[in-house]
């Protein structure tokens, strides 16, 4: 068994906006929103497709979050994890 490598950057656009290819040569973007009690992020393909979901309660006692991966998302769940986490962990 073989493993691909590939290095995957995240590209920050205009309004918060971060960008990836994924494994299949096209472009994702997560984008966040924030409301009273939860801060949320969305990625969506460039038809509009949500893929995932990132979700933390602005009230937990932890800052633990919710990661949703959609059907059209599975085939790069890892990737949807990793990029995730690199959006949400603070880079200090």
């Amino acid at each position: 068994m073989t493993s691909e490598h590939r290095v995957v950057q995240l590209h920050r656009e205009s309004g918060g906006k971060r960008s990836f290819r994924g494994p299949d040569d096209r472009m994702y973007h997560w984008r966040s929103s924030s409301g009273l009690l939860r801060n949320e992020m969305v990625c969506v393909d460039a038809h509009g497709v949500v893929v995932a979901t990132y979700r933390i309660t602005m009230m937990a006692v932890s800052k633990d979050g919710e990661l949703r991966i959609n059907p059209p998302g599975q085939f790069m769940a890892d990737l949807l994890v990793a990029t995730a986490l690199a959006i949400r962990t603070p880079s200090h």
